[in-house]
C-alpha cells in the first residue's frame, strides 16, 4: 500500500512537472533571449546576467499605468520612472514638483533589464523631455548580479534611450545610501561613479547626488529619513530630495 501511494505520488509529481514546462513561457525567465549578447546597443563587458525570475513579473503593475495615464494627452513631460524609491514618491510627486509637468511610471522592486524591457510601453509612448530614473535593486537579487553586469544593464538602458528618445534628456539620481542596504553600499557606490563617468562623455545625461540630504552631522545616514524597513524613503525625505532637485529639473526642462 506505502509503495503504491508513493508512486502515485512521484507520477502526479511528474505530470504536474511536465504541465509547467508546456504551460510556461520559459522565454520569459531569461534576459538573454529579451536582448541577446549579439544584439546589445552597449556592448557588455562581462557575461550577460540571467536573472531567477520572469522579466515581464511586473505586468500588472504596468497594465494599471497603460489603463490610468494615455499618451497621447501626457507627452513632453518630466517622467519619473523606476524602481520603489519612484513607487512611493508618486503620491507626493505633484505637489513636491508644483508648477512643473511631472508624472510618475515607477513599479515594484524593477531592475534596469525590467526597465529596458517595460520602456516601450511606460517611456517611449509618452516622449518625455526629461526622463528621471532611479533603480537599486540590481545589487540585491538572486542570483547574485557583480557591479560589471549592473554596469553593463545600466548602459543598455541609457544607450536604448539615447537611440529611442534622441532629444529627451536622462537624469540618473544617484543610488541612496540607506542604513539597511549598508553592507552594499561600496558595490552601489561603484555603479553611481560609474553613471557619473558616463554623464562625462554623454550630453544628454545628467548625474545627481542626493545623498548628502540623508545623512546626519556624523555623515552617516539618519534614520529619520527612512521608513520602517530603513531602505525606502519617508515623505520627510522626498520632501527634501525634491526640494533640492526642483531647480535642477526647471533649468533642464526650460533650456
Amino acid at each position: 500500500m506505502k509503495i503504491k501511494i508513493l508512486v502515485s505520488g512521484v507520477l502526479t509529481f511528474l505530470v504536474c512537472c511536465t504541465f509547467f514546462y508546456c504551460s510556461v513561457d520559459t522565454d520569459l525567465f531569461s534576459f538573454s533571449n529579451f536582448i541577446k549578447e549579439e544584439d546589445r546597443l552597449c556592448k557588455p563587458d562581462t557575461r550577460v546576467y540571467i536573472p531567477g525570475f520572469p522579466i515581464n513579473r511586473f505586468e500588472k503593475q504596468v497594465v494599471e499605468y497603460e489603463k490610468s495615464n494615455k499618451p497621447e494627452k501626457l507627452k513632453n513631460r518630466i517622467l519619473f520612472y523606476g524602481s520603489s524609491t519612484m513607487v512611493f514618491w508618486n503620491p507626493t510627486l505633484v505637489q513636491n514638483f508644483d508648477g512643473l509637468p511631472v508624472l510618475g511610471h515607477g513599479f515594484g522592486g524593477s531592475t534596469f533589464p525590467e526597465m529596458t524591457y517595460y520602456a516601450s510601453r511606460l517611456v517611449l509612448k509618452y516622449e518625455p523631455k526629461i526622463l528621471v530614473i532611479y533603480c537599486e535593486n540590481d545589487l540585491f537579487n538572486t542570483p547574485a548580479k557583480s557591479t560589471k553586469q549592473v554596469n553593463d544593464d545600466v548602459c543598455e538602458f541609457i544607450t536604448r534611450i539615447n537611440k529611442s528618445l534622441p532629444n529627451t534628456k536622462i537624469v540618473y539620481l544617484a543610488m541612496k545610501h540607506s542604513i539597511g542596504r549598508d553592507f552594499g553600499w561600496e558595490k552601489m557606490n561603484e555603479i553611481n561613479l560609474y553613471v557619473k563617468n558616463m554623464s562625462n562623455t554623454n550630453n544628454t545625461l545628467t548625474y545627481i547626488d542626493l545623498n548628502s540630504e540623508l545623512m546626519n552631522k556624523q555623515g552617516v545616514p539618519d534614520s529619520s529619513n527612512f521608513t520602517n524597513d530603513y531602505v525606502h524613503l519617508n515623505t520627510n525625505a522626498y520632501a527634501k530630495w525634491s526640494a533640492k532637485l526642483k531647480p535642477i529639473l526647471s533649468n533642464l526642462y526650460n533650456q
